[in-house]
């Protein structure tokens, strides 16, 4: 209860979210911990994330020549065999600004923004 300037007590409704977990960073890793939690365990879950989009390092690193140093099959979520499938690589070891496009793809496909 908080008083008015009139000196009358008035009630503060506060109308926070309530979740059943929050993940920090929309990364590889907690997209797919948004996906397991929200649609595998049916849990209210969130992600939090500092930057404007999904990507977690790879939407921070753009410096000229970012790529990964692992085959781009290890940079695959197999969650899904019709998202292994519909999706191809250009390069053995992708650059940055594709490692990105596909975890918009993700995003956007499963709705994990």
């Amino acid at each position: 209860m908080r008083e008015d300037a009139a000196g009358k007590s008035t009630a503060r409704q506060t109308h926070a979210e309530r979740y059943d977990a929050l993940v920090i960073g929309a990364g590889f890793t907690g997209l797919y911990q948004l996906h397991c939690l929200r649609d595998r365990l049916g849990l209210n879950a969130k992600v939090l994330e500092a930057a404007n989009g999904v990507g977690g390092t790879w939407y921070w690193n753009r410096y000229p020549g970012a790529r990964c140093d692992s085959e781009s099959h290890s940079y695959c979520y197999y969650f899904s065999k019709e998202l292994v499938t519909d999706w191809e690589w250009s390069e053995r070891y992708p650059g940055q600004e594709e490692i990105r496009h596909y975890l918009n793809h993700v995003a956007d496909r499963f709705d994990l923004r």
